[in-house]
């Protein structure tokens, strides 16, 4: 082994609070610098607001997204858009996502919150008229 890796790897984790790459990876002990903005579950899209929203076919159901609209958010202005998925989850007490869009962050992450549109989608069990996490299908079936 080299000498100097365990001071350079231990320098690094100090300097930066996060896990060198000689130790095993575990997201949850990097400091958090960006946290996404609170989800609004009853807001109007606005800049720099994280909300829920229905497609028009879907009004009647639990079934939602959430929109981001960043705060460089001019209307008619055109914007890329990051689309997370939130995907099923590991079911682990020490995983902090929920298998629901409110759960996201990659995006506003990769973004910083400007210059794109960010969307997350649900997952959605195929007989549930309900976005799904951990918990399964708590709406009704189709």
């Amino acid at each position: 082994m080299n000498k100097w890796l365990v001071p350079i790897n231990l320098a690094v984790m100090l300097a930066t609070g996060t896990p060198s790459p000689a130790q095993e990876l575990n997201a949850l002990l990097i400091r958090e610098d960006l946290a996404a903005p609170p989800f609004d579950e009853n807001g109007r899209p606005a800049a720099g607001k994280f909300v829920k929203q229905f497609l028009p076919e879907y009004e009647n159901t639990e079934v939602y997204h959430a929109l981001y609209l960043p705060t460089d958010w001019e209307n008619g202005k055109k914007y890329p858009v990051v689309v997370e998925d939130a995907g099923n989850t590991v079911d682990s007490s020490s995983d902090p996502a929920n298998g629901r869009p409110e759960g996201c962050n990659l995006g506003y992450g990769i973004t910083k919150g400007a210059g794109a549109i960010w969307v997350c989608l649900p997952y959605i069990e195929p007989l549930c008229e309900a976005v799904v996490g951990r918990s399964g299908c708590n709406g009704p079936l189709l």
